[in-house]
């Protein structure tokens, strides 16, 4: 063998240990708890509060003071919680069993700025509903809204926006989890 032949075997030898070398230290960078890290390190993008200042309401409801929607209110609070949703399996909350007029008394409350006290949520809310970031129930709570703005005539009169279900124990659940902690997802 010449030595011309020898000095090609050589430096392509060392071409091939300079590609692994840069393979493996690509590879290794790639699997390195850094770049992990700034993957789970992702912030949560800040969802905005719902905006409820345009969304129009029957107008029986509009009228109402906030002594008089509290005490509907509490009393559609009251048949809620005795229905045990927390319990519920997924069909039955995603059963549609609420009328659009109690739907308008609760985000009644929210239009005028104001809130339901529920104590012991824990014991009320089903646990998915519980442990969902202030920006998931914003996003769901916007959803609702444009449901209603998108389906509801507010001017059909309290008879038929009490016979109109298309409200799921879901949706009921979330805006009363919404009215009862919605102030504190400002600060």
């Amino acid at each position: 063998m010449s030595s011309f032949n020898l000095m090609v075997i050589i430096v392509l030898l060392i071409v091939i240990v300079i590609l692994l070398i840069t393979i493996i230290s690509i590879l290794n960078k790639k699997n390195s708890p850094k770049s992990i890290k700034k993957t789970e390190h992702i912030e949560e993008k800040n969802v905005p509060m719902p905006d409820i200042s345009g969304l129009d309401l029957p107008p029986n409801i509009e009228k109402l003071s906030l002594p008089e929607l509290h005490t509907i209110a509490k009393k559609i609070y009251d048949s809620y919680r005795c229905f045990d949703y927390r319990n519920m399996s997924i069909n039955d909350l995603d059963k549609k069993e609420w009328h659009t007029w109690q739907i308008s008394i609760l985000l009644m409350i929210y239009k005028k700025n104001d809130d339901l006290f529920i104590p012991n949520q824990e014991e009320v809310f089903y646990n998915l509903l519980v442990e969902s970031s202030s920006n998931s129930i914003k996003s769901i709570m916007k959803d609702l809204l444009d449901k209603y703005e998108n389906y509801v005539d507010i001017f059909s009169g309290k008879d038929p926006l009490s016979r109109e279900y298309i409200w799921s124990n879901r949706d009921a659940s979330v805006i009363f989890y919404f009215l009862a902690n919605y102030k504190s997802y400002k600060k």
